[in-house]
């Protein structure tokens, strides 16, 4: 006895967007049923769904791809519910589905997928201050009259996740999108370090150096940008002086070093005070931004002689050296 089929399939249809396709099988016998035959419904080629039926009369059945011996995904396409027969196009053109059986059926539809991707452009400033805010921004655009599919967009620094936002545009539009802060994406866990700081957002850099921002998509986009902080600490020695040119032995004299920071932060430094025959003191000083300090050691020897001094303050300065001579008789 004869079925009678039938393919439904979207003539058009979104990438991304879940649609249905299903081959409709009826038995025409008036009594008893159809013989048992073999019904495939293929992808351009590939089989998504395969089954035998034996239909009593009269009976009918609408089987969707996925369900039977079928592919259930391939790199263009994936059945995410293999019951319904619904089936997601991952990338746009133009798929031949065809619906065959033993018993001669054969029929062809097909379904254009549109692109519904999106298009980004990623910026951030190349250079900025120490303490000056940064919204890095991701512009983000849909071609597509229909919309796009649904998008996440994820902002690393460093390599730590500093943002995320998920983008579903139903029409063609587009949108800059604020990637870092914390109202970005409360669900997430955010990584926040000392040399940086997360506001709503923004972030505010608060040491100087290069850092390098890396925004992924979950359609596929990728970008990476660096940006050079810079306005942190610059410490170095700027002055020295001893309180005599001229000493006897076991006698106590002062060597002072003036140390200046010219820049924005409070900058650390080492202040180390040599001669020729290595360390003779060394002391730890912090410098606020924009000011000099004074550090004064004392210093005492035992053997005469000509004795050269010199001063330097170590990291995060250039490592400056002053010098000046001292006799001791």
């Amino acid at each position: 006895m004869a079925y009678e089929t039938s393919l439904t399939a979207p003539p058009e249809a979104n990438q991304g967007e879940e649609v249905r396709i299903e081959a409709n099988i009826e038995c025409l016998a008036s009594s008893g049923q159809c013989s048992s035959q073999t019904f495939e419904i293929e992808i351009d080629g590939v089989v998504a769904k395969s089954d035998s039926y034996a239909l009593t009369a009269g009976s009918s059945t609408s089987r969707g791809v996925g369900r039977g011996d079928g592919e259930v995904e391939t790199d263009e396409w994936v059945i995410t519910d293999e019951w319904s027969g619904d089936i997601v196009f991952k990338e746009p053109g133009s798929y031949t589905v065809t619906l065959t059986g033993t018993d001669g059926t054969n029929e062809s539809q097909t379904v254009t997928v549109i692109d519904a991707t999106y298009s980004y452009d990623f910026s951030v400033p190349s250079e900025v201050e120490v303490g000056d805010s940064v919204v890095p921004s991701l512009e983000t655009c849909c071609t597509n009259a229909n919309g796009c599919i649904n998008a996440d967009q994820y902002l690393y620094l460093n390599g730590n996740l500093i943002g995320h936002e998920s983008t579903a545009f139903v029409s063609d539009d587009c949108s800059d999108r604020t990637m870092a802060g914390v109202t970005a994406d409360s669900s997430l866990d955010l990584y926040e370090t000392d040399e940086y700081t997360l506001g709503e957002q923004e972030l505010t850099f608060d040491l100087p150096g290069e850092y390098v921002f890396e925004v992924e998509t979950s359609d596929g986009f990728y970008d990476e940008q660096t940006i050079e902080v810079t306005g942190g600490p610059e410490v170095e020695v700027v002055g020295c002086d001893l309180s005599t040119g001229r000493v006897e032995v076991g006698e106590t004299f002062e060597a002072t070093a003036t140390i200046e920071n010219v820049g924005v932060l409070d900058g650390e430094t080492v202040v180390q005070l040599m001669d020729g025959d290595g360390e003779i003191g060394r002391e730890t000083v912090v410098v606020p931004g924009g000011e000099d300090v004074d550090v004064a050691f004392e210093v005492v020897y035992e053997t005469p002689g000509e004795y050269d001094i010199e001063y330097s303050a170590a990291k995060p300065a250039t490592f400056e050296v002053l010098m000046k001579e001292i006799r001791v008789v």
